[in-house]
């Protein structure tokens, strides 16, 4: 496996060491935590495809948001909450860019073994309808952040990274 253009060597332990520690002592926590380490280990972040980059991204700033979590800090709540709903919004961009319009064909398609024993797979696509609609999510998201600006007073950090969590499933 590579990160950042070094090679890291994953042995069998260090694989189960995170089963192990993600395991809620069942054989589906197992098989979950197992699975989900493999996906992750195919879908790199350096190759992870633009609709991977468009929904992970504003949930990634909904867990950082969450994690900060005061109403002490409400105003870098918000500030780190417009950042997370304009970098989704940028992510989005590229789709456009890059969308050929002579093809009916899914295009971005993203597609990887998630679970293998019961054939789940982790596969994405955008199609004309969708991308539009991916596109206006993540614009409104930015509207609703700065909407919300000085309505919401209180939990501002679970509002805003609740907020930018379901977005990221609405894209999704």
């Amino acid at each position: 496996m590579e990160v950042g253009g070094q090679a890291l060597q994953l042995d069998s332990q260090a694989a189960n060491w995170l089963s192990v520690s993600l395991c809620i002592g069942d054989d589906l926590g197992y098989l979950f935590a197992h699975d989900v380490f493999r996906l992750a280990q195919q879908i790199r972040i350096y190759k992870m495809g633009m609709l991977s980059l468009a929904i992970w991204t504003p949930i990634a700033f909904g867990i950082v948001l969450l994690a900060l979590g005061r109403d002490e800090q409400a105003q870098t709540v918000r500030w780190l909450a417009l950042v997370g709903a304009v970098v989704s919004l940028l992510v989005t961009l590229p789709l456009y860019a890059g969308f050929k319009l002579d093809t009916a064909d899914m295009q971005f398609v993203e597609k990887a073994s998630w679970i293998e024993r019961f054939n789940v797979n982790y596969h994405l696509g955008v199609d004309g309808i969708s991308l539009w609609l991916i596109i206006l999510t993540a614009f409104i998201n930015v509207v609703v952040i700065i909407a919300g600006w000085e309505v919401i007073t209180r939990k501002v950090n679970q509002y805003m990274a609740a907020f930018l969590i379901l977005s990221g499933l609405m894209i999704g």
